[in-house]
């Protein structure tokens, strides 16, 4: 006898799998709706933790934009690193610099005397004390050629010399350092007869060669370096009749580029921090600067200014017309309540020529400056002694040393 099979229900005939899976799909559909959502939300997620790691990045890289040396940063390169290695900082020139060697290094040793003992016999008298000095209280002074024309300095090169005789001289000045490198290299120039001296704050070339003729002192090439060092002319006789003297051009000066660290014979200025002049415009305004960090004079009269107006004074700095110090300039109403002080015990405005509590007694609208730069290679008389001055006392005059 056959049999009958089938996949339906055992009497309805429905197919029963079917029904019970789509009846299960239909219950299910809510839960498959949240999953969709989840994946929507993870994938959202996402994206937003992506565009937040992105503006996070953007803000670090913003923030780095508003720091005080983020465009003053600079980079450095040498064209051989096996002869001569440079990294560069803060208040760096930008520019493409030459180095010539003049001279090698050689060792120095310093032995001093002799001690019975280690630790028993004093090296200083009972009660006295140790000094020690890093040269500044010494006479011979060098004045860099860095430091010459406001802090421009001097572009080395060659320079052309004719005396009176028609000799005519190759000076080279490539790799002098100071301006007694440069007196030594001229005196000791072979084919003419000049002497060159220091009168000042300038350079003098003497024409002793007994000549008719002119004195010409000229550049060689790009570099003018006979128009920096404030020698280049020409000259005939002098007012005696006998020699031709070509006087130079002021050459040591201060002006904006010039380094704080140049200034009272190389040691600078002392900062406090937070706040070292104390001034009060005519109008009776006060305000106070801070100069804790600055590297160069320009940085000093724009830390003024920026102080100034913030306060609604109308005070500036700027170099004095012989170019040897600063002033304080008062746009203003000026008077007796135009003044500058110190603040906080700062030694700062001492140390850039100013007087403690200096008044505009006349009115002009002006507070003087004394030198803040002794001649070349002079050393002001409150520098000797370990900054004592002569005598024991500050000076303000200066000891010519040549």
């Amino acid at each position: 006898m056959g049999q009958i099979t089938t996949g339906v229900g055992l009497i309805s005939g429905l197919d029963i799998n079917n029904i019970v899976e789509q009846l299960i799909a239909i219950e299910a559909r809510p839960r498959t709706l949240v999953q969709q959502r989840n994946t929507v939300i993870k994938s959202q997620q996402v994206a937003f933790q992506d565009i937040n790691a992105r503006l996070l990045a953007l803000k670090g890289a913003a923030d780095s934009l508003s720091g005080e040396t983020s465009f003053s940063g600079t980079t450095s390169s040498s064209s051989d690193d096996t002869v001569i290695s440079v990294s560069s900082g803060l208040g760096a020139t930008p520019g493409t610099y030459k180095f010539t060697v003049g001279r090698l290094v050689a060792a120095q040793q310093s032995i001093s005397r002799g001690f019975q003992d280690a630790s028993v016999t004093p090296v200083a008298p009972v009660g006295g004390t140790l000094t020690f000095d890093r040269g500044e209280s010494r006479l011979n002074s060098e004045t860099r050629l860095s430091n010459l024309n406001g802090g421009a300095g001097v572009n080395r090169g060659f320079v052309r010399i004719t005396d009176r005789s028609g000799a005519t001289a190759l000076v080279d000045l490539r790799s002098v350092v100071s301006v007694n490198d440069v007196l030594e290299r001229i005196n000791t120039s072979t084919g003419t007869n000049v002497l060159a001296q220091i009168d000042g704050d300038r350079i003098t070339i003497t024409d002793v060669s007994g000549g008719a003729g002119t004195l010409l002192i000229s550049n060689v090439g790009t570099t003018a370096t006979a128009t920096a060092l404030g020698i280049a002319g020409n000259a005939t006789l002098d007012g005696d009749g006998d020699d031709a003297v070509l006087t130079g051009t002021t050459i040591n000066r201060v002006g904006r580029e010039s380094l704080l660290s140049s200034l009272n014979d190389g040691k600078g200025i002392r900062t406090k921090g937070g706040a070292d002049l104390s001034i009060t415009d005519g109008a009776g305004t006060n305000f106070v600067v801070d100069l804790n960090g600055l590297l160069t004079l320009g940085e000093v009269f724009d830390a003024i200014a920026t102080a100034a107006t913030a306060a609604g004074a109308a005070v500036t700095a700027q170099v004095n017309a012989a170019g040897t110090g600063i002033e304080l300039v008062d746009a203003g109403p000026g008077g007796a309540l135009f003044t500058v002080s110190s603040a906080n015990g700062s030694s700062a405005l001492t140390d850039l020529g100013l007087a403690d509590g200096d008044t505009d007694a006349n009115a002009d609208g002006i507070l003087n400056g004394a030198r803040g730069i002794a001649t070349i290679t002079a050393k002001q008389l409150r520098d000797v002694k370990g900054g004592l001055g002569s005598g024991g006392v500050s000076g303000v005059g200066q000891v010519p040393v040549h």
